[in-house]
């Protein structure tokens, strides 16, 4: 096993389908959609190794999290979603520049992040993690989404 845990390259599907919704026109809207689903491939196969791993090497679950402790650690000053990025993202799910558009997006991306914590919960409990160390883990995502 090497790279990051398949748990946290959901979070980029996730986020390339936000962008996909929110693209601005329909060559960025085909471009997302593209990389999305060779992504979701990745993820997939990924995920389906890492449960065939779990069921044969009890030791994978103590692994994965300490390779999620060190990737966090040796990104410490990373953690958390940037500040341009949130705002980027924030105006482009507002598609313009009213206030109540603006509100609108950033609600979006709210839920975006909310949506991206849930997931990576999710296929660390299906990995066999239990929930609340789950939910631990997740919180330990990269400014990067990844």
């Amino acid at each position: 096993m090497s790279g990051a845990p398949a748990p946290a390259q959901r979070s980029f599907v996730d986020l390339l389908s936000f962008l996909k919704r929110n693209a601005p026109d329909p060559v960025t809207r085909r471009i997302c959609w593209l990389a999305m689903q060779d992504e979701r491939r990745h993820v997939v196969f990924g995920m389906a190794h890492l449960e065939h791993q779990a069921t044969v090497d009890p030791r994978l679950r103590d692994r994965l999290r300490a390779a999620i402790h060190r990737r966090h650690d040796v990104l410490i000053d990373t953690a958390g979603l940037n500040a341009d990025v949130f705002d980027a993202l924030v105006v482009l799910a507002a598609g313009g520049w009213h206030p109540d558009d603006v509100s609108a997006g950033f609600d979006r991306v709210q839920e975006l992040q909310h949506a991206m914590d849930q997931g990576r919960q999710r296929r660390l409990v299906r990995l066999g993690f239990r929930a609340d160390e789950a939910a631990a883990l997740s919180a330990l995502h990269t400014r990067n989404f990844m």
